[in-house]
């Protein structure tokens, strides 16, 4: 399987694909899957039938598509909840991608199945084991944020508690303190590209994955959303809460007019966050915010109070997200 190493970088180069809201609950959901007790070779509890969303209890065949059906889809959760299952949910997919890369790495070298997970004692190349230190050096931020997490308290799962999860936080710590042969795992097999290229091919899956299977929704009424469709209005004007703070760049918003029911689609093209909406009036031009020529001449944030308290603009801010039809 993919080496925590692996899972680390990937789930750090995943980062800004994600709506990703505290990022210490996702860098311990990354490793989560792997916190069951070893009770044998090759065996665990539980087992990774459970901890890895796989029928057959491979890890090769962990099933992301069915944890994100279940777990993520269309749920509204906190911010430490989601993280932390976004971060779970690109475990399963490293497992599942590299695996599979693996067995053709394996089938090249004539290594029978038992073999595939045999430790040979093979030494890697001068520029593997390079390339191994520059990766660490790649999710460095992680890998700090990991040391200094001294425990989680989880009650998401009923097969995996606080304790396992903090059992491997520590071991994972302790790997990353230091890198001997035997810790790079299947990499020894691999060349420096292949690894390199595979890292990417995971990123790719992601980031496709939650392009086509995660839009954000809002409503808007008649005039706004006219205004968007002829090109007028270009940014739009919403409270920053925990809906909003799930956006990214390169998100996708589908606008629905409540009248008519009409739809259309829009691609994140920037976040423009700010304190509150007297910050936001006074840096952005008003013009691309749905004011026109004559009623930009009385604009001022209090306009926003039709729409949301002065308490909920002091808790959440305010955040303009400029758009651009698709």
């Amino acid at each position: 399987m993919a080496t925590w190493l692996i899972h680390l970088i990937l789930a750090e180069k995943c980062e800004r694909s994600l709506p990703i809201r505290s990022i210490d609950d996702y860098i311990v959901g990354t490793l989560a899957p792997d916190s069951g007790k070893a009770v044998g070779h090759g065996k665990y509890f539980p087992d990774s039938a459970v901890t890895h969303w796989a029928a057959d209890g491979h890890k090769r065949n962990s099933d992301h598509c069915k944890f994100y059906e279940q777990m993520l889809k269309g749920r509204q959760l906190a911010a430490n909840v989601e993280s932390f299952l976004w971060g779970y949910f690109v475990h399963l997919l490293c497992d599942h991608m590299w695996s599979s890369f693996m067995r053709d790495v394996y089938t090249r070298e004539g290594y029978t199945e038992e073999q595939m997970h045999a430790d040979y004692p093979l030494k890697p190349e001068n520029s593997m084991y390079e390339r191994i230190k520059l990766l660490q050096g790649e999710c460095g931020e992680y890998i700090n944020r990991l040391r200094n997490i001294k425990r989680y308290e989880c009650d998401i799962f009923d097969y995996l508690d606080s304790d396992m999860i903090t059992d491997r936080l520590r071991g994972a710590s302790e790997y990353f303190d230091y890198i001997r042969d035997n810790d790079i795992g299947e990499m020894k097999h691999m060349t420096v590209e292949e690894i390199d290229s595979e890292i990417l091919a995971m990123r790719d899956a992601v980031c496709e994955f939650v392009r086509t299977d995660i839009r954000h929704y809002m409503n808007l009424a008649p005039q706004p959303f006219e205004k968007i469709k002829t090109g007028a209005k270009t940014i739009e004007l919403r409270l920053y809460d925990e809906k909003r703070q799930k956006i990214k760049v390169d998100d996708e918003i589908e606008f629905t007019q409540t009248q008519t029911g009409e739809k259309l689609a829009a691609k994140v093209c920037g976040m423009h966050i700010f304190k509150d909406f007297a910050a936001l009036y006074s840096s952005l031009d008003l013009l691309k915010c749905g004011y026109d020529e004559t009623t930009v001449k009385s604009a001022k944030p209090q306009d926003m109070n039709e729409y949301y308290s002065d308490e909920a603009i002091k808790k959440y801010g305010a955040v303009g997200i400029e758009i651009k039809l698709i």
